[in-house]
């Protein structure tokens, strides 16, 4: 049965809606609310709060007469009912499917893509302890542009029906916290909102949640945990989920960590995106090549959120293809990641200028931490071995080799590092990781000299951590190091440099690999080792002349390895290796 309401039926904001042909859905997502309070305010049931009043003006750039919205009795009064009847349901009934009230400035972004699991794991963290009064508050940590806002908007959204009310607020500074606590102060008229002494403000609005059940309070951009824990209410029955770039959140909240998207979840938000395909369809609307051309995106972007909505924004703004982007990506990389949609609510700032604040309070904080993420650029993102940059710490310079050198300034690095989500660290394995466009952000505010500078010294600390003469019998310790190797040849060739340090080391990586095959530690890598000392033989030619003896010592290992080649492949491919 259709319910009554106590105010007379909103008919002009009904008539402005239909005229513009928009389900309840379409402006509530425009404003961000539910259909459930649309058709309320519409029916007369209740009445929009004064956010949302703006908010329908500006969506029909109407004013409140204009939309039948002046009203006689002001939301602060009906907020100051709810301050005194907390535990009254007329006042504050559970509902089903809308929260009594509803702050949530952020509106839901339709494109919003995979994410299931970790949306499960937020729900069932704050709800898994019924007897609890207040559970435990959740922290979404990442790095910056890895989707913790947007998920933490689909969270509120999503599960909005188990809440009476929802908060949102801006922990970014201590000041914008504050503000937004006067705020809602201020919209639920409480008395101490105009206190001198802002501090009793902030506890009148934490006791107004003690007092006051089923609540979600999120607070975005937590990134310092220690001023940010002094606004979390301790008392009441309700959630608190934080957004935070900090990896150690200690006694204040539960850690959940975000990866970047998977390949399937990242192709089909990025195809979302760039409007190939409608929000409801699947990638599979699409061609085989397009899809193709996706995958490389993605891939070229690591799966990282931020970077495939500008991607997306830039493909649909343009109208050029994903065959394009990917031709601009490869000549003006530095220029498109610094360019942001015209559509960039939740996330204004851009993959680069999100990224350059933290290096420079990194830098600010810890030179040495500084220098230790710049080394990193210069090696293969996954799986660098703490062990390696120990070994090697000689050749790393006189901020960065006292540092690693000593087990507490090295661990006091890293952590700066992990306060910003610019490295994760596997204690157990005792290696770090970084994600590839961090390391393409960090290289591209370099110069070239600095870049050459870079690559020259990640040779020389892997060299000095490479076995001399190759220890074969132990290539657990020393496989991890071969991907390293790897990156180091791909940039040598492109920033078109050449120094003896770089020939040694690739000649013991090539006699490594293909020594190790032969005690049968490995399967046989013969092809890439011939690679290696192909790479060196090269070097060595340029730097000491043909009748060198390391010039020769190693065209003599090469035809070696070209004979054993032989045995274990087809003559022809060997031929192919030989023409390389």
């Amino acid at each position: 049965m259709k319910e009554d309401g106590k105010y007379p039926p909103n008919h002009l904001l009904r008539r402005e809606r239909e005229r513009r042909c928009w389900t309840q859905q379409e402006l509530a997502d425009r404003v961000g609310t539910t259909t459930v309070n649309i058709s309320r305010w519409e029916r007369g049931v209740n009445r929009p709060f004064p956010i949302l009043r703006r908010k329908l003006c500006d969506v029909f750039e109407k004013d409140t007469e204009q939309l039948g919205l002046v009203y006689d009795e002001t939301v602060e009064h009906y907020a100051t009912k709810i301050l005194q009847n907390t535990n009254s349901s007329s006042i504050v009934p559970p509902v089903e499917n809308s929260a009594s009230l509803w702050y949530m400035p952020q509106r839901r972004n339709r494109f919003f893509t995979g994410r299931e699991e970790v949306l499960f794991r937020i729900q069932a963290a704050l709800t898994q302890e019924q007897t609890v009064p207040q559970s435990q508050p959740q922290a979404i940590t990442g790095l910056g542009g890895i989707g913790k806002t947007q998920i933490a908007i689909e969270y509120a959204y999503r599960y909005r029906h188990f809440y009476n009310i929802v908060v949102w607020m801006r922990a970014d500074t201590p000041e914008l916290l504050t503000s937004d606590f006067l705020l809602l102060a201020n919209l639920l008229h409480l008395p101490e909102r105009n206190e001198q002494d802002q501090t009793i403000m902030v506890e009148a609005v934490k006791h107004w949640f003690g007092r006051n059940q089923r609540w979600l309070l999120i607070l975005d951009n937590a990134n310092d945990l220690e001023i940010v824990s002094n606004f979390i209410p301790v008392e009441g029955n309700g959630h608190v989920l934080l957004t935070t770039r900090s990896q150690a959140t200690g006694t204040i909240a539960q850690r959940i960590s975000i990866e970047t998207m998977s390949k399937e979840e990242g192709i089909l938000f990025l195809l979302r995106r760039s409007e190939y395909i409608k929000t409801n369809s699947t990638v599979e609307q699409v061609s085989e090549t397009i899809r193709s051309q996706a995958q490389t995106i993605v891939e070229e972007l690591g799966g990282l959120p931020l970077a495939l909505d500008q991607a997306g924004a830039f493909i649909e703004e343009t109208r050029c293809t994903m065959a394009d982007y990917l031709k601009f990506y490869k000549t003006r990389r530095k220029k498109l990641l610094r360019k942001r949609g015209q559509d960039a609510a939740g996330h204004p700032e851009p993959v680069a200028t999100t990224w350059e604040l933290s290096f420079e309070k990194v830098k600010l904080a810890n030179p040495a931490a500084a220098e230790l993420l710049g080394l990193c650029a210069f090696l293969h993102p996954d799986t660098i071995p703490e062990a390696m940059l120990e070994a090697g710490a000689s050749e790393l310079g006189l901020v960065l080799q006292p540092v690693v050198e000593d087990s507490v300034e090295f661990n006091e690095a890293i952590r700066e590092l992990l306060k910003h989500s610019l490295v994760s660290r596997n204690p157990e394995e005792k290696t770090l990781h970084t994600h590839r466009l961090v390391q393409t952000v960090l290289k591209d505010a370099m110069s070239v000299e600095m870049q050459q500078q870079g690559v020259r010294r990640a040779i020389r600390m892997i060299k000095r951590a490479f076995p001399n003469p190759p220890d074969f019998t132990n290539w657990p310790s020393f496989q991890c190091y071969l991907p390293h190797v790897q990156v180091c040849v791909e940039q040598l060739q492109q920033l078109k440099i050449r120094f003896i340090e770089a020939a040694q080391l690739f000649h013991q990586s090539g006699l490594f690999l293909w020594r190790s095959g032969r005690y049968g530690e490995v399967p046989l890598h013969y092809e890439q080792a011939a690679q290696f000392i192909q790479h060196a033989l090269k070097i060595y030619e340029w730097a000491c002349g043909p009748g060198h003896v390391y010039v020769t010592n190693t065209q003599h290992e090469l035809g070696q390895l070209y004979v054993e080649l032989g045995k274990y492949t087809e003559e022809k491919q060997a031929l192919t290796v030989l023409d390389r």
